[in-house]
């Protein structure tokens, strides 16, 4: 219901490339969860993974900036 909400009020580009800032969340809350409770998720976090999904994050906020631009 909240994104047809979000699709009236918006351009249906915007609101769709908004839509895979869910990934930043989603990483925020798996590093979380694998810092303070390491029984639920069971995640290496070593310098390698980190760097990897910082890029994987900087790659899709460049694609939602292309998106947002054109």
């Amino acid at each position: 219901m909240l994104n047809i909400k979000s699709l009236s009020l918006g351009p249906v580009s915007l609101v769709f490339s908004m839509e895979g800032l869910q990934v930043i969340y989603v990483f925020i809350m798996a590093l979380l969860l694998s810092l303070f409770f390491p029984k639920i998720i069971k995640e290496e976090i070593d310098k390698k993974n980190i760097i990897l999904k910082t890029s994987a994050l900087i790659i899709i906020l460049a694609g939602i900036a292309v998106l947002y631009l054109f």
